[in-house]
């Protein structure tokens, strides 16, 4: 009941004829069809609310009477006015509709209205809290309530109970990894399992022809396949692997039929019939490919200095047509890195190579050629003349004529100009510059007469000796150094 304020408070209370509260709450308003007993739920909430809405009206109309009575000037033209204080407890009708289905519940102010709105929104069909919806399927759920506000359905439950038994429940649903053929469990109405999907998939793996297990595959020669198939009762009607088994025996790719020759790698597989009978070995094919194939070590002939090799050659009947060791001693002879056919100069470590023909014949002898060699090398000694003082060289030089310029002469020839050479004066006396230089040429003129250079020495030597001479000690000194210079080398 509401509380009476003393006022006349005017309040209407919306009671829905029950056409238009259903056509607002239950299935009418667009509600998928849960099978919850919306029906049941839409007439109790009908009759709570004509009850709190007659119940609300008695008590507002005896207040209200009540108030006008006490009223001074009653039955006059001017309608009463409600003082502020009761003015604020009149609210919109808008403060009491549903959030949900958006129905007005009430215009009355106050803790009553509040309350009427809360117990409708508790037990409206359109919350979402009573609005139960299966994740795997779109079948909806309604949790419905009684007068008392008590919950006379439990959707939850009816859910959970759904779920477990939802025909697209992947819990429920079995399906072949090799073909697209699914399983699903069936239920009856109490929700005891009739068709067990696991139990069905378990026995299709058996005999799915997809199944690898069905379709054996030889390892060896990877082409063929022995599937395995069964008739609609699932007995065996043709056995693959029976089929496989017996084809490894006769695979030609098979490691048991294939032999392979260890030097050039040739292989020799075992034939069988349609019977499965040997028709050509593989092993003794390869045995007799072996004793006959030219990368064999044995019948290849290999050149001791340089990489030629000559191989043995055979027919088809394996019989020598060609034999490698007479090539082989030919080109030995021949070979241009055998130590026989070449010749080095000690000296200079130039080598000198027998050339050979086509046919065999020698056509440059180096041996020869070495012996013209020794003749012309500079780095012989006979043919070196080296200046013992600065260390200048001078070889004899050669032409097509024959010798052209001797090294030795030219060596000579040095000495007596050499920087180095005792013979040369450090003095710069003019006097005793011109005395070498004539010393130095007769000694030059005589050097192929030795009678004649030993007594010009000798008379040189009294001459210019310090003891013994008219001429400057210093001047005496220098030229007779010079003197002895050449009758040492004379003498050597």
């Amino acid at each position: 009941r509401l509380p009476v304020l003393g006022l006349p408070v005017p309040m209407v209370v919306l009671a829905a004829p029950a056409a238009r509260f259903a056509s607002s709450r239950g299935t009418a308003a667009g509600l998928p069809n849960s099978g919850c007993y919306a029906g049941t739920h839409q007439a109790a909430w009908s009759q709570n609310a004509a009850a709190t809405a007659s119940c609300t009206k008695s008590s507002l109309k005896a207040a209200s009477v009540k108030e006008e009575l006490r009223r001074p000037g009653i039955g006059a033209a001017t309608p009463p006015v409600p003082p502020p204080a009761a003015r604020s407890l009149v609210f919109s009708a808008q403060q009491f509709k549903c959030r949900h289905c958006h129905q007005k519940i009430s215009e009355v102010s106050g803790a009553q209205g509040q309350a009427m709105l809360d117990l409708h929104e508790q037990t409206c069909l359109r919350n979402p809290s009573n609005l139960l919806k299966c994740e795997h399927c779109s079948q909806t759920f309604v949790t419905a309530y009684g007068r008392d506000g008590k919950p006379t359905h439990d959707g939850r439950a009816r859910l959970e109970q759904h779920m477990r038994v939802c025909p697209s429940n992947p819990d429920n649903q079995f399906a072949c990894e090799h073909c697209t053929q699914r399983f699903p469990n069936r239920f009856d109405a109490a929700g005891r399992l009739q068709r067990d999907g696991r139990a069905l998939l378990e026995e299709h793996l058996l005999r799915c022809v997809q199944s690898p297990a069905n379709n054996p595959r030889c390892e060896h020669c990877r082409v063929r396949t022995f599937p395995v198939r069964f008739d609609g009762s699932g007995a065996l009607i043709s056995d693959g692997w029976a089929r496989l088994r017996k084809h490894e025996l006769v695979c030609p790719q098979s490691p048991a039929n294939t032999f392979t020759c260890k030097h050039c790698g040739r292989r020799h597989q075992n034939l069988f019939n349609e019977e499965g009978h040997l028709r050509a070995d593989g092993e003794a094919r390869c045995r007799e490919h072996m004793g006959i194939c030219p990368k064999n070590p044995a019948n290849i002939n290999s050149c001791e200095h340089c990489s030629f090799n000559a191989p043995n050659r055979y027919d088809q009947d394996g019989q020598l047509v060609y034999s490698g060791l007479s090539e082989l001693a030919k080109h030995v002879r021949v070979c241009p890195k055998n130590p026989d056919n070449i010749f080095s100069c000690s000296f200079c470590s130039q080598n000198f190579t027998n050339g050979y023909a086509i046919d065999g014949r020698l056509v440059c002898d180096g041996k020869s050629r070495l012996e013209a060699h020794l003749k012309t090398c500079r780095h012989v000694p006979t043919n070196s003349n080296t200046c013992e003082y600065c260390g200048r060289r001078f070889a004899d030089i050669y032409g097509t004529a024959g010798l052209k310029a001797s090294g030795r002469q030219q060596l000579e020839g040095h000495l007596l100009t050499c920087t180095l050479a005792p013979c040369r004066s450090q003095s710069g006396d003019p006097t005793v510059q011109r005395e070498v230089r004539e010393l130095n040429r007769m000694v030059a003129e005589l050097a192929g007469e030795p009678g004649r250079m030993k007594s010009f020495l000798r008379a040189q030597q009294l001459r210019w000796h310090p003891d013994k001479t008219s001429e400057p000690i210093a001047v005496a000194t220098e030229v007779f150094r010079i003197v002895q210079h050449h009758w040492e080398t004379f003498n050597k």
